[in-house]
This record gives structure tokens, sequence and C-alpha cells, in this order.
């Protein structure tokens, strides 16, 4: 579907605002009928989800957004916060593991939202016991303790970044 940059700009920032104002329900209806319009749009919903608790709902939106179809390496024409994004909902998965993942696969360690999910990782890594951490570095087993983040989960992107496919 043919969709105008200016229109998705206008959708997000009602979604943004609502979302900034702890509504997250108001922006998913908000964007409803739009998010699969545009990634711009997609992305805001992803993130509305996971700000509403629909964790696995957000990771299955993202997994089509982010990933190849290949399913194993992440699109390049992705913007970092929206890679971002699909790691925030891996983590509050407790998938620690997945989330690493992709953050690796990002590259871009000086980005707000890589260091943020980072630092919530280090925190938590810092809490397991001696045996846990080794358990984790050594099989990739991650405890099922959760990582607890100190930010709302998601961040907007910009709707004129993330460009619709032609």
């Amino acid at each position: 579907m043919a969709t105008n940059v200016r229109d998705d700009n206008t959708i997000v920032e009602e979604a943004r605002k609502f979302l900034k104002a702890g509504r997250p329900y108001k922006a998913l209806v908000a964007l409803d009928k739009h998010r699969h319009r545009s990634p711009a749009l997609t992305d805001a919903y992803g993130v509305s989800l996971m700000r509403v608790g629909h964790i696995v709902n957000a990771i299955e939106l993202y997994r089509d957004l982010v990933l190849e179809p290949d399913g194993i390496s992440l699109r390049p024409d992705i913007p970092t916060v929206v890679k971002a994004n699909y790691a925030t909902a891996l983590l509050l998965a407790h998938n620690v593991s997945g989330c690493l993942w992709v953050l690796d696969e990002i590259n871009d360690e000086n980005h707000r939202a890589v260091t943020r999910i980072r630092r919530a990782i280090n925190h938590w890594k810092t809490s397991l016991t001696w045996w846990e951490r080794i358990r984790f570095w050594l099989m990739g087993r991650a405890p099922r303790r959760p990582v607890r983040i100190d930010f709302p989960p998601g961040e907007l992107s910009e709707a004129h970044v993330l460009r619709p496919a032609a």
C-alpha cells in the first residue's frame, strides 16, 4: 500500500504523545488500522505492544520487521533503534541470549538504546551467583531470573527514517 511519509509522521507523533502520557492502549488504538502500512508505524505499534505487556506479539511483529527472510540475520536497512526494540522485546520475554545476539549483530555500542539494554543486562549479571554466571558464560543458559529495566520499553523511531519498501 502506498503511503505518505508526512501522514505516517502525524500518526507516529500521535502515538508518541499517548506513550509519553503513559497511555499505551490509546497509542495502540491510534495505530491499529495503520500498523502494517509502513515500517515506522509497525515499529510504533511494537513499542505500544511492549508497553501494555503483550511481549509475544511484539516479538512476532519485530521478527518480521527486522530479520532477513533467512531468519538468521538482521536487515541492514532497518535503523538501530528498531533493532534495539526487538532486543528489548526478547529481553522482556526472558530471552537474554537472544537479546544479546541482536545487540551483537547491531554492532553500534554507542547508540543510546543499545547502551541502556547492555547496562540493564550487566546489572543483572552482577546479581547472579558464581555458578549461574559460569553456566551462562559456558552454555549460554540464562537463569530464569528476569532482567529488570529502569526505562520504558521501546523507543520510537522517526517515521521519515523508516521509509516503506517500494
